[in-house]
Parts: structure tokens; sequence; C-alpha cells
């Protein structure tokens, strides 16, 4: 099975180097705040090993020099295929998403973050060339209809892509309209996920839909009632 390791504080961190090489470990979660040199004490074990495949880091993550170091690390690393960035309140992901563009990674779970619309343009550029990427979280980055106008472009030319979940993000109904004629071009998604509270399937566009309906890509979730 699976072994995880919670890191819990720093003295956690200086185990970890006998942990890995002494036991299986796969996952690892941060539970702890961890300053930028400690963080990178962290980051540098992990490379030493390089056997980690999933990283889930919630609520822990605060200044763009951390965001520079984990950067660095997912454009090493050979076996990270998962992580969790969920709740950092970031605002500018540039790095990452360098990083993202020739990594390893298949799920990345970006939630609950505060991404601005050049940073959403930043990953939407490399979704249009990513080929790993196969499960993109966003649900609750509040970057609206102009943000979301560049994801559903990069939609039209990723092909890489099976869910995408764009819940909570303030687009609005012009945004729902974005999402659903990108749809209409991409042939690779499954499922999408864009709840805001305010969609009814009334006012969305028929033509739209009988192109979705025939193509049956989709599992489209608006709303509980859809």
């Amino acid at each position: 099975g699976e072994c995880l390791v919670r890191i819990l504080s720093f003295q956690d961190v200086l185990n970890l180097h006998d942990l890995l090489k002494n036991m299986p470990i796969t996952k690892i979660k941060v539970e702890t705040r961890l300053n930028l040199e400690q963080f990178g004490t962290f980051l540098d074990i992990l490379n030493s090993e390089n056997v980690i495949s999933k990283l889930k880091l919630e609520n822990i993550i605060c200044s763009d020099e951390h965001v520079k170091l984990l950067s660095n690390f997912i454009s090493k690393s050979k076996n990270l295929t998962r992580l969790n960035i969920r709740g950092n309140m970031w605002r500018n992901i540039k790095y990452l998403t360098d990083a993202l563009c020739f990594s390893k990674i298949t799920i990345l779970n970006a939630s609950d973050n505060v991404f601005s619309c050049l940073s959403i343009k930043y990953l939407a550029d490399i979704l249009k060339i990513n080929t790993t990427l196969t499960n993109l979280i966003l649900w609750n980055n509040w970057f609206g209809t102009r943000g979301l106008e560049y994801i559903t472009e990069s939609l039209k030319e990723n092909s890489t892509l099976t869910s995408i979940n764009l819940g909570n993000i303030k687009c609005g109904l012009q945004g729902i309209k974005l999402i659903l004629e990108s749809l209409c071009v991409n042939n690779t998604l499954e499922y999408v996920y864009f709840y805001n509270g305010l969609i009814q399937r009334p006012i969305l566009d028929p033509t739209i839909l009988k192109k979705l309906k025939k193509n049956s890509i989709l599992k489209i979730f608006a709303n509980e009632n859809m």
C-alpha cells in the first residue's frame, strides 16, 4: 500500500532523510509552516532521494521565495505526479507554471488560492503545450471571466486534460458560455465542473448543448438538478 509521512514540525523534516532511505515512502503531507531555510532543507532532502510521487502542501506556503524553491524542485523531480497546493493564497505563480511546463505532474490541486489574471494567463499558456497534466482543480480562485477567457482558449488546444474543476471562480453567465464553447472544440475532457450557484439550465445556449450531447464527451455539473 501507499506509505504516507506527515510533517508536523521541522524535527520531522530532519528525520525525513533516514525515513526515505529505509522505508518505501511515496507520499508526504506537510502540516506545519516552514520558514524559507527550513523549506529549502525539506526540498533538498526530497531531491536527494527523489522517490516522492505525491506531495501535499495545503495552507502552509506564504512567500514568493517559497514558490521559487518549490518550482525548482518540481522541475528536477523524476517521480512527482501529484501536487496539492490548496489554500496557500498565492497570486503570482509564474515560477510554478514554468516548472509545470515539462514536469511529470498529472494531478494538480490549486484550489482556494487568489491567482491573478496574469497568473492564470501563464497557466493557460502552459496548458497549450503540457502533455502530462490530466486533472486540474482551480476551485474557488476568483479570477473571473477575464481569467477564464485564458483558460477556455487553452482548452481548445489542450489534448491531455480529462478533468478540470472551475467551480466558484466568479465567472458569471458569460463565463459559462466561454466554457461550453471551448468544450465544443476540445474532445479529451470527460469531466468539467463549473458550479457557482448562479447557473440554471434554461439560460444555457441550446445550440451549444446540442453539440455537447452529440459529441457525448462530457459530464457537466452546473447545479444539482443538471
